[in-house]
């Protein structure tokens, strides 16, 4: 049996950090700061958890056509 569980946990741990980065972000701009410095490990943590989702889906398209390629290997 092929487990998805690993990259599907992986993707939400992902989604969680775009979402906080995203909170950050927001606060940031709200505080009208103008400082850029503040607002750039934020951005930066998003662009990251964002690559992560996208990695973890890749990963789980993989498994998935491992398993299709498996069933039909095995017919």
């Amino acid at each position: 049996m092929i487990d998805f569980s690993t990259p599907l946990q992986s993707m939400q741990t992902a989604m969680d950090r775009v979402s906080m980065a995203g909170s950050r972000i927001a606060r940031a701009a709200q505080a009208n700061s103008g400082d850029g410095l503040e607002l750039s490990p934020a951005v930066i943590a998003r662009i990251e958890a964002r690559n992560a989702v996208a990695a973890n889906m890749t990963v789980a398209k993989t498994v998935d056509e491992m398993a299709r390629t498996r069933i039909d290997v095995l017919g």
